[in-house]
């Protein structure tokens, strides 16, 4: 009935550039497609670690994204709503090495790079949509079916 803010949900999603854009692919969308194992070796992969939806902060971010129209009327902003829902849920990221094993994100120069508002917000658009499929796929579906 309650939920444990401290039950956190892991998804994955898997990435490759494609000169300025990205491919990006929810984990069963990525374990559905027909590649040979050297193309799938090209992708790397996002673990992330999201925080559960409670009831109060669906409703905060719910409130966030209405806009009032001159009219009176309110207008719901999906685009904001998924942009809050990254930026409130996401705890902690990481990839993968060549062992399978989690490393931190590191920038070009090394540094680790951790999860801010900014940073993700400058999250390339195809990931970041990738991120959402992936979370509302384990909320709604149970971490099962996303894997299926």
């Amino acid at each position: 009935m309650f939920i444990d803010v401290n039950d956190h949900i892991k998804v994955r999603v898997y990435y490759l550039k494609s000169g300025h854009t990205y491919e990006s692919y929810t984990f069963s969308e990525f374990d559905k497609l027909k590649l040979r194992d050297s193309e799938k070796k090209k992708y790397k992969s996002l673990n992330l670690v999201m925080r559960q939806l409670t009831w109060g902060l669906q409703n905060d971010l719910q409130e966030n994204a209405l806009r009032d129209l001159p009219n009176g009327m309110s207008k719901f902003h999906y685009k904001t709503f998924k942009e809050g829902k990254l930026e409130k849920t996401i705890v902690s990221w990481s990839t993968q090495d060549e062992e399978g094993n989690d490393t931190p994100i590191k920038d070009k120069d090394g540094k680790e790079i951790k999860v801010s508002v900014d940073v993700i917000r400058g999250l390339a658009p195809e990931i970041a949509e990738s991120i959402v499929r992936a979370y509302d796929n384990a909320v709604l579906l149970g971490d099962e079916s996303e894997k299926k």
